[in-house]
């Protein structure tokens, strides 16, 4: 079971409000997931892919993949609010050595990246009218990371 509660972090009444009501709902917490506009996943890694909006599934899918066939570190991060960009951004991009932006436009988030905090992201661009499929990511994931492909096809995901 999960519910979501609205609270500002920096009041410490609004924390033990929502920690109190978890207690009292279920006598425990499990999980806490803080959505306050950046998700974050993968850790300490070389390169982080960040997007926003319909990216999520193809990079988190593609991440997924070269983590498990190639053992490789790559952090994902999904932006939910691009204005105003979430206050530690700029922070999390700087802790990595590089940042692929894959975008489904003319590279929207890069420019924003660029232009508000001084980041260079990678920008890999997609103008088609389609979606990412997760071997194309999968594809430019390895070719930034100089890994070769696996010698086996994975059921389950589109290539």
């Amino acid at each position: 079971t999960a519910a979501a509660f609205k609270a500002d972090v920096t009041k410490e009444s609004d924390i033990k409000a929502f920690v109190a009501d978890a207690h009292k709902r279920w006598g425990r917490i499990d999980i806490l997931h803080n959505n306050v506009g950046v998700s974050i996943s993968g850790g300490d890694a070389e390169l982080l892919v960040i997007g926003w909006g319909s990216s999520y599934g193809a990079i988190q899918g593609a991440a997924r993949r070269v983590r498990r066939e190639q053992g490789v570190s790559v952090a994902t991060a999904h932006i939910r609010n691009l204005n105003p960009l979430p206050a530690n951004v700029g922070e999390l991009l700087r802790s990595y050595e590089r940042v692929l932006v894959p975008e489904m436009n003319m590279g929207q988030l890069a420019t924003l990246l660029r232009d508000k905090l001084g980041i260079a992201p990678i920008q890999f661009n997609k103008v088609t009218g389609q979606p990412f499929l997760i071997g194309e990511l999968v594809q430019k994931i390895r070719s930034l990371l100089a890994v070769k492909p696996a010698v086996r096809a994975v059921q389950g995901e589109r290539a």
